[in-house]
């Protein structure tokens, strides 16, 4: 049983877990009694990507208003993704730090074929029968293109109506190297680290930029390992993206089509604001399919510049409304114990109670009562009870009841002595 007044060093939730009052009253208790240092969401782009089918997910805003430093972590929020992101989790006041999106050993690479299914094939078990014991992933779009594709290549597969204990099965094949390739869905596009995954194949586009992004990103962990990642799109298809498109599902479709960019150029320009082509990475640049072609040619003279940072703009979504810290802010809710976050964190977490307030409670009859009596206990957490009750000491805050040595007590004494 976790307790607020000895809890251990760290404490894993499930985001479906934290929609309760018990939850969000043992956060309070544990901010209050100077037991929490911080709180790290990981993944924190789900709150987004997943709010049109995880409901839980429109519940998170009261995080910002406890009185603690809150960090969220992820690889796929663009700056056009920024504000929305905060504003989930009620965060008012915030500072971005950004990594590059691609890791420079990942070669990014498009196939347009008129049988995309044999070229999958091909190029799969190409990779496979070159030695040693790197690793393969095959993302598809849907259960039944996962379920047919694995089949056809002879291989396991994983999808999101199987069960975790069956999808961890799969996985501790993958990780053993009893397989050296699967077939999935987007159910692991994400949270994957395998240090030996060189292969990474779309069949079909992905559904958006921030997918693909994260799903090409499971390869070139090891970062002396030269890894790839395979797009394979029929020549002729239907763009297919929703409206509005928040993550860049257009922008895949572009990307895939046009020849002359870097690959690089507009993931790093949709995620990060700044983009570098793969000739310009600080490191030695496993080149893309699109820069390997162009290092042979010669470019023209006096050809415009195409690749301006302008073009990332049409397919970022509308930016939201910037929320000013308020002009006078109410007077901090006095507690018991005294916040332990510094003035600042408690000026943002009282700015986020003002902008994101809670859903209204209907009061009990007996929830006044219930208010005193949780009153005097949150009172009584720092003095000695005993002492308090038993009228022993004039001054009964200067110490616990294990410390107190006035009067007998089980910390300090046998039982027969209360008797």
């Amino acid at each position: 049983m976790t307790s607020p007044d000895d809890p251990p060093s760290h404490i894993l939730v499930t985001i479906e877990k934290t929609d309760s009052h018990l939850f969000h009253d043992f956060m309070s208790r544990l901010v209050g009694i100077r037991n929490l240092a911080r709180t790290v969401i990981d993944e924190a782009h789900f709150a987004l990507t997943h709010d049109s089918f995880r409901s839980i997910m429109h519940t998170l805003a009261w995080l910002g208003s406890i009185n603690c430093q809150i960090i969220l972590l992820s690889a796929t929020v663009g700056p056009s993704l920024v504000e929305a992101l905060f504003e989930n989790f009620g965060i008012t006041q915030y500072v971005v730090c950004r990594e590059k999106t691609t890791r420079p050993n990942i070669s990014y690479n498009v196939i347009r074929s008129p049988h995309p299914h044999q070229t999958l094939d091909v190029l799969v078990c190409k990779c496979l029968a070159q030695p040693g014991s790197d690793k393969a992933i095959i993302y598809c779009r849907s259960r039944e293109e996962t379920e047919t594709t694995a089949k056809r290549l002879g291989l396991p597969s994983c999808h999101g109506s199987m069960q975790s204990s069956e999808i961890n099965a799969v996985l501790d094949l993958l990780r053993t190297g009893q397989i050296r390739a699967m077939v999935s869905t987007t159910v692991l596009g994400a949270s994957l680290d395998l240090w030996d995954l060189k292969w990474v194949f779309h069949l079909d586009y992905p559904y958006d930029m921030i997918s693909y992004i994260q799903e090409s990103g499971r390869v070139g962990r090891n970062p002396s390992m030269a890894a790839f990642s395979y797009v394979i799109v029929a020549e002729h298809s239907t763009p297919r993206y929703p409206t509005p498109d928040r993550f860049g599902g257009k922008l895949v479709y572009d990307w895939a089509k046009d020849s002359r960019l870097c690959r690089r150029w507009l993931m790093h320009l949709f995620n990060d604001g700044v983009a570098e082509p793969c000739s310009m990475m600080d490191r030695l640049s496993h080149l893309c399919d699109v820069c390997c072609t162009m290092q042979s040619i010669r470019p023209d003279r006096g050809i415009d510049n195409t690749s301006s940072a302008d073009v990332i703009r049409r397919y970022n979504p509308p930016t939201l409304r910037t929320n000013s810290l308020a002009l006078s802010l109410p007077k901090y809710p006095l507690v018991n114990p005294p916040p332990a976050s510094s003035i600042p964190i408690q000026i943002a977490s009282t700015h986020s109670r003002i902008l994101y307030p809670g859903p209204h409670v209907t009061p009990k009859p007996f929830s006044s009562d219930i208010r005193r009596i949780r009153s005097t206990l949150d009172a009584l957490a720092y003095q000695c009870i005993l002492c308090w009750v038993l009228r022993k000491a004039a001054v009964h805050t200067d110490h616990l009841l294990q410390h107190c040595t006035r009067s007998p007590n089980i910390y300090t004494s046998h039982h027969p002595q209360w008797s």
